[in-house]
């Protein structure tokens, strides 16, 4: 139902201006972050001077991009549910959610990542023929930076889920606007460009421990359980997976577009085959074999 009479609950609007703007707030860390670096480039590296600094930056952060769109809509897919389950007062449901979006979130970007980061030279040489200078290096790096801000995503959807987001927006968004004095400082100090991603990974790793400090003050979220469900069984996904990746590569002598299909389809099996050994608790793997039985006798 409609009740108009929220409508003029001062309270009521005062509360929802907070939450939004605790909000904004993290939205502005990540905005300042992203494209505040980007600001410090050109005023660093002018374009006219250093065209790749510029170009090899803005490769990388698109190209990084393309392999969040899955693992974004997993996030928004668990939000409403979590929300709920908090709500109805069923918090360890809705932790265990949280860490199956850290790890589902993890593992599809780990499935884009371990490939474009092994063969990344050769698919920017077929994508733009004369790639920037540091795009490689670059693109590298901020995606490892993404890959460990999605090992508390679910962390994050679980304080939102909460309520309570002004301590956590104001960490995670401080660690974020602190992307940029850190690069400045590297910079200062005689650092190539390539300083500025590796200030974008420190200040991703601060990130995600404020995500599990306020996951454990405010929802009461285990690091433990987190340790053993999320980071120990991505970590072998990400090893594993690139091991498998690089030594298919090693058995060519020369980049290749072969090469390049091996390679990914190698890791894919390698990262699935230890997902479903590892990441999947013997509860999931049973609701994924319904799953695809289901889909069988369709």
């Amino acid at each position: 139902r409609i009740r108009f009479r929220f409508w003029t609950d001062v309270t009521r609007v005062w509360k929802l201006c907070q939450f939004s703007g605790w909000g904004l707030l993290g939205a502005m860390g990540e905005l300042c972050r992203g494209q505040g670096l980007a600001v410090l480039l050109n005023y660093r590296f002018t374009p006219t001077n250093h065209p790749q600094v510029n170009a090899s930056y803005a490769v990388g952060l698109s190209l990084s991009s393309y392999t969040q769109s899955l693992s974004h809509a997993l996030m928004q897919a668990f939000a409403p549910e979590m929300t709920a389950t908090e709500g109805r007062g069923e918090r360890s449901k809705m932790l265990q959610h949280a860490n199956r979006v850290s790890k589902y979130g993890t593992f599809l970007t780990l499935l884009f990542a371990i490939p474009l980061i092994l063969e990344i030279d050769y698919v920017l040489e077929l994508w733009l023929v004369q790639p920037p200078q540091f795009a490689a290096a670059m693109t590298s790096l901020i995606l490892s930076a993404f890959i460990i801000e999605r090992c508390g995503s679910g962390q994050t959807a679980a304080i939102t889920a909460n309520g309570k987001i002004a301590a956590y927006h104001l960490t995670v968004g401080g660690c974020m606007i602190l992307t940029l004095p850190l690069a400045y400082c590297l910079l200062q100090y005689g650092f190539g460009a390539i300083a500025i991603c590796w200030a974008y990974v420190s200040t991703a790793i601060f990130c995600l421990l404020g995500k599990l400090y306020w996951a454990r003050r405010l929802v009461a979220g285990s690091l433990r359980a987190w340790l053993r469900e999320v980071l120990m069984p991505c970590a072998g996904i990400l090893f594993g997976g690139f091991i498998v990746g690089w030594s298919v590569q090693c058995s060519f002598s020369t980049p290749s577009f072969s090469r390049l299909v091996a390679v990914v389809l190698t890791s894919l099996l390698a990262s699935t085959i230890l997902a479903w050994c590892g990441l999947l608790s013997a509860s999931e793997r049973a609701q994924v074999k319904a799953s695809l039985r289901r889909m069988r006798n369709i």
